[in-house]
């Protein structure tokens, strides 16, 4: 399974407030604003979108998913 691996030394409940801290800082949005004059259209987007960011998101999500324990 491809999840954030726990080279910290830290417990499950360790690596998953860690997750969730990667998982707030990745899924920020900011306001776009797109075309111009009346034509103009606030659209949401990822604060930090490069390349292979999308599949770090994905990883961030599979971790959560797999370091919380019921």
């Amino acid at each position: 399974m491809d999840v954030i691996e726990n080279k910290y030394g830290f417990s499950s409940e360790k690596m998953l407030k860690q997750c969730k801290l990667l998982h707030r800082v990745m899924f920020q949005k900011v306001d776009v604003k797109t075309g111009r004059g009346r034509n103009v259209k606030v659209v949401k987007k990822f604060k930090y979108n490069c390349e292979g960011d999308d599949e770090i998101r994905a990883k961030i999500e599979r971790s959560i998913n797999w370091y919380d324990i019921p």
